[in-house]
């Protein structure tokens, strides 16, 4: 009786991890803090509110950094358009509000847009595809951020 003994390659415990997920947001900032920020985007769809929010963080040379910027729209569905950027909630408006976030916990140091466009142009399901610039500036204004060509590429 001859018996064959197939070896069979086991798992040594290493697995193939996937690659990263592609960064869907894009901009260069400049004032209180300069880089090039990239990073995936979480989408928020708040159809009660008639709210549409892009939410991302990325830890860029070894400091936490994030940014956030919310739709607010008038008709029940959001369309592609042009937003303004403001500083604080407005109701019976379309507009959007911005934040870029440097640190974390006690060392954050926020930045509200206080003027700059979304363009959203093109509106698809889950594929966004749009441009921003915003100027911000921290609680008591004498800090300011500039974000600008910003790229939204959501698919």
């Amino acid at each position: 009786m001859v018996i064959i003994l197939f070896i069979i390659p086991g798992c040594d415990g290493d697995t193939i991890k996937p690659p990263p997920p592609e960064p869907e947001i894009f901009a260069d900032i400049s004032g209180y803090d300069s880089l090039h920020y990239e990073a995936v985007v979480m989408v928020i769809i708040n159809k009660p509110g008639h709210q549409l929010q892009f939410s991302s963080y990325s830890d860029i040379s070894s400091k936490h950094h994030s940014m956030v910027i919310s739709i607010f729209y008038l008709d029940t569905n959001l369309k592609a358009g042009t937003f303004n950027f403001m500083r604080d909630f407005i109701s019976g408006k379309e507009y959007a509000v911005g934040s870029f976030i440097v640190g974390k916990g006690k060392d954050e140091k926020v930045f509200l847009s206080d003027s700059g466009t979304v363009i959203i142009s093109e509106l698809n399901g889950l594929t966004i595809n749009g441009s921003f610039n915003f100027f911000g500036s921290d609680k008591s204004k004498t800090e300011h951020i500039n974000v600008q060509n910003g790229i939204l590429k959501i698919k």
